[in-house]
Formats: structure tokens, sequence, C-alpha cells
């Protein structure tokens, strides 16, 4: 199971946006990529609307009012950058700039 980390810069002319996303498979012999996503600091105002419990959320509702969503594709880690961008683009808009970046694990020293 390939569990990665990556941190997330999105920016447009005037508003940035940081947060991190942690790709896993779904589950042992799944197809599934599970992705969680957490907003970090943003200049990028709220969703454009208010919360009600009436519907679902939509991701951009999620990501930017509730500073977490989740979601999921078929395919393999290799698929993780380009579905976060496309996430991205969905929730701060397409003419954004999206930077994706692998968070390499740390050694870990054994004494």
């Amino acid at each position: 199971m390939a569990t990665r980390l990556y941190n997330i810069y999105v920016h447009d002319a005037i508003n940035e946006a940081h947060a991190i996303a942690v790709a896993i498979a779904s589950d042992l012999g799944s197809r599934h990529r599970e992705i969680e996503f957490r907003l970090g600091d943003s200049t990028f105002p709220g969703a454009g609307t208010a919360l009600t419990f009436s519907r679902r959320k939509t991701f951009r509702e999620q990501l930017r009012l509730i500073r977490k969503a989740y979601d999921a594709f078929e395919g393999t880690c290799d698929g993780d950058r380009h579905f976060i961008e496309t996430r991205m683009h969905e929730a701060f808009g397409n003419d954004t700039a999206v930077e994706v970046n692998l968070v390499a694990p740390a050694t870990r020293l054994i004494r």
C-alpha cells in the first residue's frame, strides 16, 4: 500500500492557498486511491454560499469552508498528482496555478 503526502500550493494574481493531501489505497487489492485534503492557510474567499444541512456539500464547499474534503479515483499512485491538480482547479478555479509536491518520507535513525 503506497501512502503518500503532498504539499499543494495554489495561487492566482491576488490570492494564494496551501493545502496538504494524503493519498492511500482504499483497501488491499483495490484499484482505487482515497485522498484526504486539508486546507491550511488561504487568502481565497469562502466558497460563496452558506452551508445548509439540506443538501450534500460540493468538493469546493467542503475544502474552502470546512477546510477538509475527501475523494477517490480509480488508479495508482502515479495518478495522484493529476487528480490533485484537477480537484484544486475545481475548488479554486481553472485560472489558478497549482503546484503539487510529493513530501519525501523522513529517514528514521535507529539507535
